[in-house]
């Protein structure tokens, strides 16, 4: 059996020279007893020691149990020659040349998982008494405590075996639910994709059917148009028509944006075609009254009729180029003109095309209004004076933009156009655009 680093070897005579054995006191057979436990306790602390490193460790369960039970006999300092055996859940582990003997100390012990196990040591001789030594008891004290260390050791290193699976299972569910959230999110982008892909043809569509800067400028003296939708594709929309006498142009706002603001604007634009061009009504508060009743009828059919509310505003211009005479209707969007130098509103009736009045009939006034040339005409929908922007994130208001129009009126107007778009943007900012954005200038 090793020695113990700790131990202290009493001496049980003392010899002095030339003076024979003397026989030692009771105070120094006390003191040797004394030395004696003590050595005892630092051997069983030098255990401990060693215990507390081997479990302090990462290592495999089987390694531990193995060191645990070999160094019993090695360093315990116990009064006979020892072995030793941990049997754990169905494994058994033993010192060298192990033996099982009559005489033994043993304590079970069992996890928080219920996995049973029992730690045992067996003396060699057989004259030990359990009740006539007391370092017997004292011994079954030791594997008392050594079991409770065992057991300690055993449930953390269960719990880090179940937090290791369970980070294990955690991954993997991450890792596919992440794999998951990847196929959707590609879906998400391929869907996009196609309705992006979708929207912006409808786009062309829409753009192809609007009059061009070119044929405003072929009509017109001098014109303009800022038209910025909202989305990708818009709920306003302008249109133009050419007679051999008579000059036909709309500005319109119909209800919405985006998509169903744009379907709504392809029946607004394909509505002034056949009203003005096959039946051939040219008048602008009859064009308007035929538009209000074709959408009733129209949104009529549907069984949804009661819950839309669909229509638009609009301005809508008839020029007589023969005898100098403007004759304006409107629904809700007035238009503006500068005689010479002097503004005019051409007011539009507070009510709308279309929308939730279903019983039609509705009538609009008409404006007759003589002009020259050089004259002005300004009409725009609501997306312009209802953007939040400038320093306080406010409206910009009718009042405003109607300033900077007659600011700038003497202005080319190309670079009218320009003024209004670069205002509208600095306005803006980081602010996103409310609405879709029209406004046509003309000068006569």
């Amino acid at each position: 059996m090793k020695a113990s680093p700790f131990s202290i070897q009493p001496s049980s005579t003392i010899t002095f020279k030339n003076q024979g054995v003397i026989q030692p006191s009771k105070k120094t057979t006390e003191v040797t007893q004394k030395l004696g436990k003590y050595s005892k306790g630092l051997s069983e602390q030098s255990l401990f020691y060693y215990l507390f490193d081997l479990l302090d460790t990462n290592r495999n369960i089987n390694y531990v149990l193995q060191k645990i039970v070999d160094t019993l006999p090695s360093a315990a300092q116990f009064k006979q020659k020892i072995y030793a055996r941990i049997v754990f859940n169905n494994f058994e582990y033993r010192t060298t040349n192990f033996i099982e003997t009559p005489i033994t100390l043993n304590v079970a012990f069992k996890t928080h998982r219920d996995k049973k196990g029992q730690l045992e040591i067996f003396y060699l001789t057989k004259s030990v008494s359990k009740h006539q030594e007391v370092l017997f008891v004292e011994q079954q004290l030791l594997i008392d405590a050594i079991s409770k260390m065992i057991i300690s050791w055993l449930n953390r290193y269960e719990t880090e075996k179940e937090l290791e699976t369970m980070l294990v299972q955690l991954e993997m569910k991450i890792e596919d639910r992440t794999e998951q959230l990847k196929k959707a999110n590609q879906k998400l982008i391929d869907m996009n994709k196609d309705i992006n892909d979708s929207i912006n043809y409808a786009n062309r569509i829409q753009r192809a059917i609007l009059p061009t800067n070119d044929i405003m400028n072929l009509v017109f003296k001098e014109a303009f148009v800022f038209y910025k939708p909202k989305d990708i594709i818009s709920g306003d929309f302008y249109w133009l028509h050419k007679t051999a006498n008579k000059i036909f142009y709309a500005c319109a706002d119909c209800t919405g944006h985006g998509v169903p603001g744009a379907l709504m604007s392809m029946v607004g634009h394909q509505l002034l075609d056949h009203i003005i061009i096959d039946k051939k009504i040219f008048e602008p508060n009859r064009i308007l009254e035929e538009m209000d009743l074709a959408i009733i009828k129209l949104f009529k059919k549907s069984q949804l009729s009661d819950h839309l509310r669909d229509g638009m505003a609009i301005s809508l211009c008839v020029i007589d180029m023969k005898d100098n005479i403007i004759s304006y209707a409107g629904a809700y969007n007035n238009a503006y003109m500068f005689v010479k130098d002097e503004l005019v509103v051409l007011e539009a009736d507070r009510q709308s095309i279309g929308g939730n009045e279903l019983q039609g009939g509705k009538k609009f006034n008409k404006i007759i209004k003589e002009y020259a040339s050089g004259d002005l005409i300004y009409m725009f929908t609501d997306g312009l004076p209802d953007q939040f922007g400038g320093p306080k994130g406010k409206k910009f208001m009718r009042k405003n933009l109607l300033n900077l129009i007659t600011k700038n009126k003497n202005e080319r107007m190309e670079l009218q156009g320009e003024i209004v778009e670069y205002s509208f943007e600095k306005w803006k900012r980081n602010n996103f655009q409310v609405d879709d954005v029209t406004l046509i200038g003309v000068k006569l």
